[in-house]
């Protein structure tokens, strides 16, 4: 299983095309601001050469019990390199993660973090600071839940 948090390795997001697009959660169109457990739709971008554009809006599964939801998600996004998002349930990330997209945990605006992927630039300087800053004992700083126990209940395990 791969090691589930934001760090070095997960920076180098080289353009792959067989998975070709950016999945954004955003509200307004412009920003990164809308928390995955309440997204009903991710923006679709193209994310290689010669810029970023836009492709769709795609409707993503609604909540249900379970893991189904993610594990519906992880299928439907298999076409995308790259999650953005600022918030997000540990079980969502894992399940992610292990389907091969690449999850930051972010805010700003999507032209700016678009232009950072197209350049092949660090998405962690966009990252929540409280995120990039939290720790516990023998871990490396990084995305981790704050709970013992998370089942994935759309709390936003790391809004703060």
């Amino acid at each position: 299983m791969k090691e589930l948090h934001m760090s070095e390795e997960l920076i180098c997001h080289n353009y792959n095309p067989d998975r070709p697009y950016v999945a954004i959660s955003s509200t307004d169109g412009k920003s990164i601001d809308q928390p995955l457990g309440k997204a009903e739709s991710l923006l679709i971008y193209q994310a290689g050469p010669p810029c970023p554009e836009p492709v769709e809006k795609r409707d993503i599964p609604l909540p249900s019990k379970g893991l189904g939801r993610w594990m519906q998600l992880g299928t439907a996004l298999l076409d995308c390199q790259w999650l953005l998002v600022p918030t997000i349930g540990e079980a969502a990330f894992k399940i992610l993660v292990n389907k091969g997209i690449m999850v930051y945990i972010i805010e700003g605006a999507i032209t700016d973090a678009l232009g950072l992927i197209a350049t092949g630039g660090n998405l962690n300087t966009m990252a929540r600071p409280e995120i990039l800053a939290r720790t516990t004992r023998g871990q490396e700083p990084g995305i981790r839940c704050t709970s013992s126990v998370c089942g994935g209940g759309g709390r936003g395990c790391y809004e703060s």
